[in-house]
């Protein structure tokens, strides 16, 4: 039985009061206005300046480890896509480099967000995957800690620029029947006492609608444990289809990344993209929907979602040192 609390904590999530977080910082590319008063470039050592003069400053992980796009750094090779490179006249041509281009290019290193340890133990998570995605979001901010992505068979230079996690929409399946719950609490169709029973299918005209087992009686929060299919499609037939794709959009699923303009949203139709359809397509659109198929999202869109960050403002962020124990700011 899901407790009234969980229910009204929520409502309170769906109904808009914990979508959109106080960003830490202000970023111009985030769409903010005014100077940038994130994490203040950290000077490079004066004995270091004074032995490079005019040397460009350094990216650091929030540990401080350097970080470099180059074929000898370090760095995790799946990682350096986002640090970047250097054109031919030692200004950042892509990534980090050029996103921090002036403080790099005065000398200053900048501390990011990324953590190239849990990037490592990120990577051997996906030892013997053939393809998928990993994101690792601190949830007080959604700030992107690590993130990794297999490459296709056919890979060709440079197809790490399409990286899975953020440039690769696809279906995000039962991740998405939270939303789906949230969407029906907030309609008033159903609450922590809503029961429906599964018997593996769900026939409805024609259409046949299955589930991966036979569950008998299931409340909500039952549901949810077991991945209940067809307690979903019963959730899904109590609602309009802008219920569904709202609540989706609500987190940020089909919602672009702003600091990743040419990283496509990806695909959450509303009704009108349906309007194409007779009625029973567009219902049958509504209960596919409702457990996460007819829709493509990233990897990157499902896990701001779950952070409870729609949208995520900043996926790289910059570390700030207001006191020597705090690497980064309160939220």
């Amino acid at each position: 039985m899901v407790d009234s609390r969980l229910t009204r904590a929520l409502l309170a999530i769906g109904l808009g009061a914990g979508c959109s977080p106080q960003p830490v910082t202000k970023i111009n590319d985030c769409g903010q206005t005014g100077p940038s008063p994130g994490a203040t470039a950290q000077p490079r050592p004066a004995e270091e300046a004074h032995a490079n003069v005019g040397s460009r400053g350094g990216l650091r992980d929030r540990n401080g480890t350097p970080l470099s796009g180059g074929p000898t750094s370090d760095t995790p090779a799946s990682l350096r896509p986002w640090i970047g490179a250097l054109a031919s006249d030692g200004t950042g041509e892509s990534g980090l480099q050029a996103r921090f281009d002036s403080e790099l290019a005065a000398g200053k290193d900048v501390e990011v967000s990324l953590d190239a340890q849990l990037h490592h133990a990120l990577e051997r998570a996906f030892d013997g995957v053939e393809r998928g995605a990993g994101v690792v979001l601190r949830i007080r901010d959604g700030a992107v800690l690590a993130l990794y992505s297999t490459l296709p068979h056919n890979t060709t230079a440079g197809v790490e620029r399409r990286h899975w996690a953020t440039s690769r929409p696809d279906a995000c399946g039962s991740t998405a029947k939270p939303f789906t719950a949230l969407a029906a609490l907030r309609a008033g169709v159903a609450d922590e006492r809503t029961k429906y029973d599964c018997t593996g299918r769900l026939k409805i005209g024609n259409a046949v609608f299955s589930c991966w087992g036979k569950h008998g009686s299931s409340d909500l929060g039952r549901a949810l444990a077991i991945s209940d299919n067809i307690f979903f499609f019963q959730l899904a037939r109590q609602l309009k289809h802008d219920d569904v794709a709202d609540a989706q959009h609500a987190f940020g699923l089909g919602e672009p990344v702003r600091l990743f303009p040419e990283a496509p949203a990806g695909w959450v139709p509303h009704q009108q993209a349906l309007e194409g359809d007779g009625q029973k397509l567009q219902q049958q659109a509504t209960l596919t929907q409702a457990i996460g198929h007819g829709m493509a999202v990233t990897p990157l869109q499902v896990a701001r979602a779950y952070a409870g960050h729609a949208p995520v403002r900043r996926p790289i962020s910059r570390a700030r040192r207001e006191r020597p124990s705090t690497l980064w700011p309160r939220a």
